[in-house]
């Protein structure tokens, strides 16, 4: 592995994480909101959102489209909900959100969505901009359309397939040249992107950063929501867009680390966020 490629190790990891007042009280540890769902995915958005409070924010708010309201609700007493007026992510439901807005931290968008028009999302993302909330953009959020709105503010988490259609070329298998193409199109773009695969790679266009936790059983789905969640949780806290898709990567892949010694290929991806607390014990300071 070349120098420029820096392996993610404990101690990043260990110095990366904030430490928590314990004067501190509810919100001062982080709000997330997640914006996604759809009548197929319902799922997704749950999974980033209980992911984000295992990583320890104090706070996380759906925003889903109104016929799956009750179905998320019923999955966890944990998370606030808030029910969208339309099936798809429409410029009203984009003004709605932003009117029902509470103060955030972090903000997650395109978990679980399908076939939108991008004109809600542009509205959200433009605004969060605006006032200095970081954004982790995944599935169907990952278009140059948002990423330009939301530029430093944004950590994009494409698996290869996401990937290529943002460079809009194929993508050379060697680990290398790989990494090369991730650092120059985050540098071109000035977001951190977050390559999803066998080994992470992370970079934000100045460091690159490569991620060797996780395993084969890491390929069932709702995996990657999880990583959002924890990214969004990290963002909430305070931890810079590169840092935050780094110590996420590991932290998932260490998590999902934990499940396949207890599940194999057998486990999903909640099993990935029941041990999220396992690993970020190590890390946990309370001053």
């Amino acid at each position: 592995m070349k120098k420029q490629f820096e392996e993610l190790t404990d101690a990043i990891i260990k110095k990366a994480i904030p430490s928590r007042s314990k004067a501190s009280h509810k919100g001062n540890n982080g709000s997330v909101g997640i914006v996604g769902g759809s009548w197929i995915y319902h799922g997704a958005p749950v999974l980033a959102g209980l992911a984000a409070l295992r990583s320890g924010a104090d706070l996380v708010y759906l925003f889903v489209p109104n016929k799956i309201t009750d179905a998320v609700r019923s999955i966890s007493p944990n998370l606030i909900v808030y029910p969208l007026p339309d099936s798809k992510f429409t410029l009203g439901c984009a003004n709605r959100l932003l009117k029902w807005l509470p103060d955030i931290d972090s903000l997650a968008l395109g978990l679980g969505m399908v076939n939108q028009k991008l004109d809600g999302l542009e509205k959200v993302v433009t605004e969060m901009s605006v006032k200095g909330v970081n954004m982790v953009l995944d599935a169907y959020a990952i278009k140059d359309e948002l990423v330009k709105r939301g530029k430093d503010r944004c950590v994009l988490t494409p698996h290869l397939a996401e990937f290529q259609r943002l460079v809009k070329s194929d993508v050379s298998a060697d680990f290398n040249d790989r990494g090369k193409l991730v650092s120059s199109k985050a540098s071109e773009i000035g977001s951190t992107i977050v390559l999803k695969g066998e080994k992470d790679i992370i970079s934000d266009g100045k460091k690159v950063f490569v991620n060797s936790s996780g395993n084969a059983g890491m390929t069932v789905g709702g995996s990657g929501d999880v990583l959002a969640g924890i990214i969004a949780g990290l963002l909430a806290k305070g931890v810079s867009p590169l840092y935050a898709g780094a110590v996420g990567a590991y932290i998932n892949g260490l998590a999902g680390d934990l499940a396949f010694k207890e599940k194999g290929l057998h486990l999903y991806a909640t099993d990935i966020i029941d041990k999220i607390p396992d690993v970020m014990l190590e890390y946990d300071d309370v001053c």
